[in-house]
């Protein structure tokens, strides 16, 4: 309790010679409420006049909640350890969630660069119902009618091979047989008109 900012009681033992002084003006009816650390410990500190006639006098109520701040301060310590080790443990589960995902298209990936280097017999297998099990009969669609093209362009230059083969043999009978008959004129002895 204090009068005109002057301590006249304090039931505090060690901690009452030390008090702070209350210098705010604090109107009637009306209550500040403060942490305030005397001697090392923690007080919520609750200040207000007291009403009428008794106006002049101010009463200071401290509450030692050192216990209180030191279990929140366990408590705080300890939930983020434990947050950190939740984390940690669904960092895992992710990990291996994201593998179980991305392993179909990493699979995908290496089928279609082994198909681009010309390995066209390459499929994928097919697990499952999901968008990625449609995806891969899809790629596996793909990659048989690129085999199949692939196989046609073969076959057609195959065949124009033997096209162009057989117009070279073609040609080269008769011109072959012209050849003959143009070299055995030059070789007898003929007349000019006979030549012609």
């Amino acid at each position: 309790i204090s009068k005109e900012n002057k301590h006249l009681y304090a039931n505090l033992t060690e901690e009452s010679y030390n008090l702070p002084e209350i210098s705010e003006n604090i109107k009637v009816s009306e209550r500040l409420v403060s942490i305030e650390k005397l001697e090392d410990k923690d007080y919520v500190r609750v200040v207000g006049t007291l009403p009428a006639p008794y106006d002049s006098y101010t009463l200071a109520y401290y509450y030692n909640v050192s216990d209180v701040i030191s279990s929140w301060y366990k408590m705080t310590v300890t939930l983020f350890l434990i947050g950190m080790l939740i984390c940690g443990l669904l960092a895992v589960c992710l990990l291996f969630v994201l593998n179980r995902v991305f392993k179909p298209l990493q699979l995908i990936s290496s089928t279609s660069k082994s198909i681009a280097n010309g390995q066209y017999g390459n499929r994928i297998e097919v697990k499952g119902d999901d968008e990625l099990a449609e995806m891969a009969q899809s790629f596996n669609h793909m990659a048989e009618e690129i085999q199949s093209q692939m196989q046609q362009l073969a076959i057609a230059a195959e065949q124009k091979q033997q096209f162009v083969d057989n117009l070279a043999h073609e040609l080269r009978t008769p011109l072959t047989s012209i050849y003959g008959y143009a070299e055995y004129i030059q070789k007898i002895v003929r007349t000019e008109e006979d030549r012609i």
